[in-house]
């Protein structure tokens, strides 16, 4: 009897020593309070338990979930000590230092985190630092100026990839510095040239410098990019919006009737879209069409007044004037204050001989905005007043 539990026993702790299964790491980007990472400690408590383990016979992959969960009670002294002892004692694991990172960042240590993520870089090159994710905490915990200086400090180690160079930019311009902006797109561009974000960038600086033909010019290279056509239809379309309105304010209407189609064959639900697209076959002298533009617009959104003013502009085209009226009628309910409306209202009313009423709303968009009314609207209407 005393053989067969002695037997027993030494059975028992051959398997769990010998042929007990290994601890199961979950996924480096499990969150750290998992019940995956609690589980995998768990299993180090059972072991530890009945005595068969101590802290000198720990294993990195041990060592490694133990940390993790110190880490998410908050004790991030203790887990990172433990996650730097995991990487000493198997040299070729990246993830200790990434997972360090992780727990690093969540307590605002940003500059520590950037660290750690470098040395899992170091042991696994192909993985990426997630230095944009750190430099945007950092922004909304310490605003952009630290944002930026952060990440100027990654970019002279070479730890500011694609994203992370995008997000300078942004702020670059944010801050009004547009040509350190430029040339940090033109980092991008040098990094990889099929991508379309850095060509975006440089048009939405052109926008705001009201060169619309260099905004044109970029966006026609966005589209024209290697990964473009693997973008989202969403973010395709924004893009198509955007070269859209650039060739429209550049004059170059046929081009705008291109892009403005191909936004709205990837996302039709915008109204604003189909405003702009008969503005354009406006611009085209395709009166019929605008409107049908225009009622799209109106049906997706009712309430917006742009795409009544449109229809009232489509129909003075077309000599409807008293249709017109109407259309401007339901533009100004919606946007009273609007004296481009009201004008156009009193041009469509004077053009149907209603010369009293027309007169009234010239007069009501004066008492409005005399001084910035636009002259060449209201030179037409007066003159037909005379």
């Amino acid at each position: 009897m005393i053989k067969t539990t002695l037997f027993a026993l030494v059975s028992t702790v051959f398997v769990v020593i010998g042929c007990g299964p290994a601890v199961k790491l979950p996924p480096v980007q499990e969150p750290l309070d998992s019940d995956e990472w609690e589980r995998c400690a768990g299993e180090l408590e059972e072991r530890e338990a009945i005595g068969l383990i101590d802290d000198l016979t720990l294993d990195s992959k041990t060592l490694l979930c133990r940390g993790v969960v110190l880490g998410a009670q908050g004790k991030t002294n203790q887990a990172i000590d433990l996650l730097t002892e995991a990487g000493v004692r198997d040299p070729e694991d990246h993830r200790p230092h990434y997972l360090s990172g992780r727990i690093l960042a969540e307590v605002g240590r940003y500059e520590e985190a950037l660290s750690a993520f470098e040395r899992s870089m170091q042991r696994y090159p192909k993985m990426e630092v997630p230095t944009e994710r750190l430099a945007r905490k950092v922004a909304q915990t310490d605003g952009d100026d630290q944002a930026m200086a952060f990440m100027a400090k990654a970019t002279e180690r070479g730890l500011c990839p694609y994203g992370c160079m995008g997000l300078l930019a942004k702020l670059q311009h944010k801050a009004g510095e547009d040509e350190k902006a430029r040339e940090t797109y033109g980092k991008m561009i040098e990094t990889d040239s099929a991508e379309p974000a850095a060509y975006v960038g440089l048009a939405s600086l052109s926008n705001s410098a009201s060169d619309y033909l260099a905004e044109s010019e970029f966006l026609t290279k966005a589209t024209g990019a290697g990964h473009f056509a693997s973008l989202p239809d969403k973010s395709k379309a924004d893009v198509h919006y955007s070269h859209a309105f650039s060739r429209y304010n550049a004059r170059k209407f046929k081009g705008a009737a291109k892009s403005i189609d191909r936004a709205i064959t990837l996302n039709g639900g915008v109204a604003d879209w189909w405003v702009l697209a008969g503005w354009i076959q406006l611009k085209l002298e395709n009166p019929p069409i605008a409107l049908t533009k225009f009622d799209k617009a109106a049906a997706l959104d009712e309430k917006l007044a742009a795409a009544h003013t449109g229809r009232g502009d489509s129909m003075l085209e077309m000599k409807r004037n008293e249709d017109a009226a109407i259309a401007f009628t339901r533009a100004k309910k919606l946007d009273p204050q609007n004296t481009v409306i009201i004008l156009k209202f009193a041009y469509a009313k004077a053009l149907d001989g209603q010369l009293e009423e027309a007169s009234a709303l010239v007069e009501e968009a004066k008492s409005i905005d005399a001084e910035h009314l636009p002259p060449e609207l209201l030179g037409k209407v007066t003159g037909l007043l005379q």
